[in-house]
């Protein structure tokens, strides 16, 4: 009401019409060029009212074709764990509220060690995929074997994919929904309390 925006509530990119309009930008965030030019990279994350965060920060999609020829040094992900500035756009819902209020803006950059984690993970996951990813049926839902949350304190893969048709070939053949490497929500959780 504040910001006179007429929008839906239950519309998933909330916070970044709000951010946007107190910006006084009509583009996504993410597309400024004074951002992209300093390497600062906005991610919006909502804390809940129990202080947790639900959901783990992603990165983009990569492609299993090539993902298995890169190198670490020349990868996407190293690029955007060494060379990023981010850019923590946080919201909070309170106790007994029914929204998320803007609680603060952070600066944050990723630690050697921290990279060193997602190299581990980087690594790992190109190995899988050269290997031949395993997929299992578990009940209704298809798991595979690449690294989960379990495993790392920093880093993990999962899909990210409109459904399970949006999907990239695999090297060894056949297809597997669209995947990408995320922060894990304890890890993003413990930058913040920093």
């Amino acid at each position: 009401e504040m910001l006179n925006l007429d929008i839906n509530e239950n519309t998933k990119s909330i916070n970044s019409l709000i951010i946007n309009k107190i910006l006084g930008i009509k583009k996504d965030i993410k597309e400024i060029d004074e951002f992209k030019k300093a390497g600062i990279l906005p991610k919006t994350i909502r804390i809940e009212s129990n202080g947790k965060i639900k959901e783990s920060m992603s990165f983009p999609t990569f492609k299993f074709k090539e993902i298995v020829d890169e190198i670490w040094e020349e990868s996407k992900l190293y690029n955007i764990v060494t060379n990023s500035q981010f850019l923590f756009i946080i919201f909070k819902k309170y106790e007994g509220a029914e929204e998320y209020r803007l609680e603060k803006i952070q600066f944050w950059s990723m630690n050697d060690d921290d990279i060193e984690e997602c190299r581990i993970v980087y690594e790992k996951t190109k190995e899988i995929i050269k290997n031949g990813v395993v997929i299992t049926k578990e009940g209704n839902k298809n798991k595979n074997n690449l690294p989960s949350q379990k495993e790392n304190n920093v880093m993990h893969v999962r899909p990210h994919a409109q459904d399970r048709d949006d999907s990239y070939e695999l090297p060894k053949g056949g297809y597997l929904t669209k995947q990408c490497f995320w922060l894990n929500r304890e890890y993003i959780m413990n930058v913040i309390k920093k």
